[in-house]
């Protein structure tokens, strides 16, 4: 920290002054009324003592740097592990435009609330941008001194009113959905019909080869994803987490798809989509079911098997998830549930 002493004489005794810089400014702390010059030196050194514990000295080489320009520096020297988790932060981060082009060291709580509270995405996704940009910050001051600390710390996560709930279709939605799609469009109509009868992620279904589908044990082998290796590079990789790794049931009219599907297809991989993204997919449902996505089929999936007895742990099982996901997620209380409840509470009390 850059900082001088003055001692000097004021009034009956003495006077001590500290100037110090505190970012691109420089300010002072004084206080008067020593009787002796040591004693003015001594708290001179304890205002600096202070200071020292909140001043950081700044890099003025960086002074005018950009938010987007160290969120760039900051992802090249912190680069995520994996392709997809680092478009996800680059995405999230966009919440941040309105701000993009103001110096950091200019940027305000104030500002950064503000940016956040006007966005429209869910409160997931405004905690995401909020660490984001905390963790940003905080290597902005302790890693390359353009600030001296980190104000954003003060900044609170965003807390949900109510629940999220989950999107459940009915047996004669998805019978409905599927029927009006497959002259349409069959392809998708397979996919679809793959995402409603085992509950696989999107980027798992446009992975699979013929290798991974045994249709003489009605069963399918999920190890491997379809999705980005790069910018604009897509190919098969391994999956998100060990519990990701499973083999499923085909339920008979599965098998019954699969098997007309197959004669019609002249490829080791099932479909031959060449970007992982499932928009595409989830802007052809939305013509026939203008609330849901494509992932509804598989809450719809879990939330089935739940409903009609099958315990937890399996159900974690089938997903590819950890039995805390299903819990957090999909056990909650459908009228389905309750009405079987009512049957049960019923039959055994009577």
């Amino acid at each position: 920290m850059q900082c001088n002493i003055t001692i000097r004489k004021k009034d009956k005794g003495y006077q001590c002054i500290v100037s110090y810089k505190d970012g691109n400014c420089w300010r002072q702390k004084s206080k008067q009324g020593f009787e002796t010059q040591k004693a003015a030196k001594i708290h001179a050194q304890t205002i600096i003592d202070k200071l020292k514990k909140t001043i950081t000295a700044t890099d003025d080489s960086l002074r005018n740097i950009t938010l987007i320009d160290f969120f760039n520096i900051y992802m090249k020297e912190n680069k995520p592990r994996t392709f997809n988790t680092l478009q996800a932060y680059t995405r999230t981060f966009d919440i941040f435009k309105p701000i993009f082009n103001e110096k950091i060291a200019n940027i305000t709580p104030y500002q950064v609330k503000r940016v956040l509270n006007d966005s429209l995405y869910s409160t997931t996704t405004k905690n995401l941008a909020l660490g984001t940009i905390q963790r940003l910050f905080s290597y902005a001051a302790n890693q390359y001194k353009i600030i001296p600390v980190n104000e954003l710390k003060t900044i609170p996560r965003f807390k949900d009113n109510e629940p999220t709930k989950i999107k459940v279709l009915s047996d004669t939605e998805i019978e409905t959905f599927l029927k009006d799609l497959k002259p349409k469009n069959y392809k998708y109509y397979v996919i679809f019909s793959i995402a409603a009868y085992t509950g696989m992620r999107y980027g798992e279904i446009i992975g699979l080869t013929w290798e991974n589908v045994d249709l003489d044990s009605n069963t399918i082998n999920v190890v491997q994803q379809f999705g980005a290796i790069d910018y604009n590079k897509y190919a098969l990789k391994p999956l998100k987490s060990k519990n990701s790794y499973r083999q499923l049931p085909i339920p008979p009219i599965l098998t019954n798809i699969l098997k007309e599907y197959k004669e019609t297809c002249s490829t080791d991989r099932l479909f031959n989509n060449r970007v992982s993204a499932s928009w595409g997919a989830t802007r052809i449902m939305k013509r026939f079911l203008p609330y849901n996505s494509i992932h509804d089929l598989r809450h719809t999936y879990a939330t089935k098997l739940l409903s009609n007895g099958v315990d937890i742990k399996t159900v974690s099982a089938l997903l590819g998830d950890s039995i805390q996901t299903v819990l957090n997620t999909y056990v909650h209380f459908s009228d389905d549930m309750r009405l079987k409840a009512a049957e049960k509470v019923a039959n055994i009390f009577g």
